[in-house]
């Protein structure tokens, strides 16, 4: 068995991984919660009729990641972790930001999208700036 072969990892079929991110939104705040459930209703409606098998699995194992840090950032183990954040800047007399969510994108990752991908991760950031 190549190395290749034995890291593959087989990808969630799509329509069990659009329902585990509904389902962990759940965990979110309202107004993520909100954006969130809209975004992915409407990327997994927009690329249903997709056939390339490389976009496919591309497509699929970034929703993966997606749902990976939703999960962990929804733990139990994450809120007693935010919430001991949470003290520790009360005590110092320091103003919390907010709860941190999602995670940076790579910058190679955004040299990589077109100018349509971009445009939408922009809509989506002015979205989430208004809820």
């Amino acid at each position: 068995m190549s190395r290749r072969a034995a890291n593959f990892k087989p990808l969630i079929p799509p329509l069990v991984l659009y329902k585990n991110i509904l389902r962990a939104h759940r965990q979110l705040p309202a107004a993520l919660r909100s954006v969130g459930d809209d975004y992915v209703k409407a990327e997994f409606k927009r690329h249903k009729d997709v056939e390339n098998p490389a976009y496919i699995v591309a497509f699929l194992s970034e929703w993966e990641k997606y749902l990976t840090t939703v999960k962990s950032q929804t733990s139990p183990v994450a809120e007693v972790i935010s919430a001991s954040q949470d003290a520790k800047a009360a005590i110092k007399g320091e103003e919390q930001q907010g709860s941190e969510w999602g995670r940076k994108i790579d910058p190679q990752l955004l040299d990589r999208m077109s100018d349509q991908q971009l445009g939408q991760l922009y809509e989506l950031r002015e979205e989430a700036k208004r809820k």
